[in-house]
């Protein structure tokens, strides 16, 4: 919690800054554009880097192929006879 406040915090104060220098110097259509631009990048390349973005994006249906260690304790079901 403490590390997510950090975060925000200075977050809102670099971004802030950040947007309006560019809004200054370009206009506030290039600044919003810039900024979502960086934003949607920023989001694949945690897509790309995290596994757990990976293995969930896999579109399994099974709970335990999720978590190995779910899996580990999990025992398979019987098969109705």
């Amino acid at each position: 919690m403490g590390a997510q406040g950090v975060v925000n915090g200075m977050g809102h104060l670099v971004g802030g800054t950040e947007i309006g220098a560019i809004a200054s110097a370009f206009g506030i259509s290039l600044a919003i554009g810039l900024n979502a631009g960086v934003g949607i990048f920023l989001i694949l390349l945690v897509m790309v880097l995290t596994p757990l973005v990976k293995r969930h994006a896999a579109g399994t249906d099974d709970p335990r192929a999720q978590s190995r260690e779910h899996a580990a304790l999990t025992p398979e079901p019987e098969p109705d006879n």
